[in-house]
């Protein structure tokens, strides 16, 4: 399903209310493994201000539903790559006893920022502590 069919279907049912928009685009995301809103970006300079005002609100309250989605999904995969290069980081600790002070910091500072990018996930993803704000 692309952003046009999402926004379409949102205003046939009415709903116009973020809350609303958000069940819709989680419900069809959720039924197309997450491909839903992701097919069709909309064109610079487009047709969006052709169409009706509630369509261009839901629009837009989809394509941001969208955006944060994408956002939460990279910042999980930053988080378990700066994982992986702290493992290594350990393991080469292991191996070179000389450097293993700094290698350890090192591995210590990548799963600090890990820490923070699943934090930052949580947030886009609306499961973390400050998701309201």
């Amino acid at each position: 399903m692309d952003l046009n069919c999402l926004v379409h279907k949102c205003v046939k049912r009415g709903q116009r209310g973020s809350d609303d928009v958000l069940a819709v685009v989680q419900a069809t995301c959720r039924a197309d493994g997450g491909r839903a809103a992701s097919r069709e970006r909309p064109a610079p300079g487009g047709s969006v201000w052709n169409r009706s005002s509630d369509e261009r609100v839901t629009r837009l309250q989809v394509v941001g539903i969208d955006l944060r989605r994408r956002l939460g999904a990279t910042a999980a995969a930053i988080a378990v790559t700066e994982e992986q290069v702290a493992a290594t980081l350990e393991h080469i600790a292991r191996v070179r006893p000389h450097d293993a002070a700094r290698l350890r910091a090192r591995a210590a500072e990548a799963r600090q920022f890990a820490a923070q990018e699943r934090d930052r996930a949580a947030v886009y993803n609306g499961t973390g502590a400050d998701a309201a704000g």
